[in-house]
């Protein structure tokens, strides 16, 4: 009997994992212009997470952030929401840590966007159930690790905004101390 559960959570596990990246947070599945050559974002890459905007001489690309990923590190009863910005201008990389709150700990850290405008990248940080079905009858903390990855032309402002119940807050800023070329 235990033997078909974890059949069919890792079945349904690997048929998610074939369809990430191809429907965003409203749903949508890929491009609403399909010969825009944009994903919907306002970047110009593949819905991956990746760029396809024009290179520089190095291979990397000029565009703002160019890669993003989330870690949920632990789950636990609490209301906290609060995050931190460690900026490796060197590696071109941004980690964020922090804690958002959720409607029990049964939920997990997303990525809700990142946008790029007039200097300043903001990324949005939310949360979405885990899926199971039992779950403690409390207000949740999620806390998390995202790394972003920024191109030759890094922002001069970081912002961090949580996601909860329809409302979003800033957490976190940092002002970069980046020389404009």
């Amino acid at each position: 009997m235990k033997r078909r559960l974890v059949l069919t959570r890792v079945g349904s596990i690997a048929g998610f994992g074939v369809l990430a990246g191809c429907v965003d947070g409203a749903g949508n599945a890929g491009n609403s212009d399909p010969g825009s050559g944009s994903n919907g974002d306002g970047g110009d890459g593949d819905g991956n997470g990746e760029t396809t905007g024009p290179a520089d001489d190095d291979g990397s690309t000029t565009e703002p952030v160019t890669d993003t990923a989330i870690e949920t590190l632990e789950t636990a009863c609490g209301r906290t929401s609060e995050a931190t910005i460690d900026v490796d201008l060197e590696a071109r990389r941004a980690t964020i840590t922090g804690s958002v709150r959720a409607p029990n700990p049964c939920h997990e850290a997303v990525l809700v966007g990142v946008v790029a405008e007039n200097g300043t990248v903001t990324v949005t940080i939310g949360v979405e159930s885990d899926g199971e079905d039992v779950c403690m009858e409390c207000t949740g903390r999620v806390d998390y690790e995202a790394t972003i990855t920024v191109g030759t032309q890094p922002p001069a402002v970081l912002v961090v905004d949580h996601e909860h119940l329809e409302e979003t807050n800033e957490v976190a800023r940092l002002e970069l101390d980046v020389d404009e070329e």
